[in-house]
């Protein structure tokens, strides 16, 4: 379900989001190869949706084509485009999923026709991970050592409420930003999991850290800091295809040029 919802994101403020469930980030789907996946969305919003897994083998009439509206439940105007090819419905859309692919960190996320930047700020993603039997018998960090990571940057006004500097707010009437900020927008918060700047204890153990990146436009550097002056590198395993053949490096910091639509898993 995408829907509003006012959630405590600064400590102290109630901001309100678009999310899936109305949660930031959405939840995460987990699903086997080989196995499909349907998921049921139901439009709650104000605004036609439409919802892409990037990075998923999927057919065309499930795919998140930008144009493929998902009305909203109620009686809000429909948004249309001259595309003969889009095919619109209005309350529920079913996606299916084959999962005929091999294991790998993907996420779901709006895709609207020029507004998926600012669905995306609002809220509007999540995880969608694909298992096989030979991630599985890798004998990689799993249970609560395998971690999800939305990273992104947003900016918050006074009352704590999510700013962007969108032409149309609602993105009915044209692009969604004004022309000094075509080549993205940056916040200076920054967000894990939809929680400013958190800290997260960890054990003398590995981790498995599965990175996204759900910025609109900022590129980070990661690096992992200890108490000692050789702190351990990361290992690169996989990207947004899965399993790499080898590992990439390990080094003690790692750069990700990433915007809105890419992601990596490390």
């Amino acid at each position: 379900m995408q829907r509003r919802a006012a959630r405590e994101i600064l400590p102290g403020y109630r901001t309100e989001i678009w999310g899936y469930n109305g949660q930031f980030p959405g939840p995460t789907i987990r699903a086997a190869r080989g196995r499909p996946a349907i998921v049921v969305h139901r439009n709650e919003l104000e605004v036609p949706t439409v919802t892409h897994l990037h990075g998923g083998h999927t057919s065309a009439e499930s795919d998140g084509y930008p144009t493929d509206y998902l009305l909203p439940v109620g009686d809000a105007a429909a948004m249309t485009r001259d595309d003969p090819h889009a095919v619109a419905v209005r309350g529920e859309r079913e996606y299916r999923y084959p999962g005929d692919q091999p294991a790998a960190t993907l996420w779901y996320h709006d895709h609207r026709m020029d507004f998926t930047g600012p669905a995306v700020w609002r809220g509007l993603a999540g995880f969608h991970l694909v298992d096989d039997d030979v991630d599985r018998g890798l004998g990689l960090p799993d249970g609560e050592r395998d971690l999800p990571l939305l990273l992104c940057d947003r900016a918050f006004d006074a009352d704590g409420q999510l700013v962007y500097p969108a032409a149309d707010p609602m993105g009915m009437h044209g692009s969604a930003v004004s022309d000094d900020y075509m080549q993205g927008v940056q916040g200076d918060v920054l967000l894990v999991n939809g929680v400013p700047w958190p800290r997260f204890p960890v054990a003398a153990a590995r981790y498995r850290l599965r990175w996204l990146n759900a910025s609109n436009a900022r590129v980070y550097r990661l690096r992992l800091d200890g108490p000692h002056r050789q702190a351990p590198g990361f290992i690169q395993i996989g990207s947004d295809g899965g399993l790499l053949d080898r590992r990439a490096h390990s080094t003690r910091s790692i750069s990700r040029q990433v915007n809105v639509s890419t992601r990596s898993s490390i």
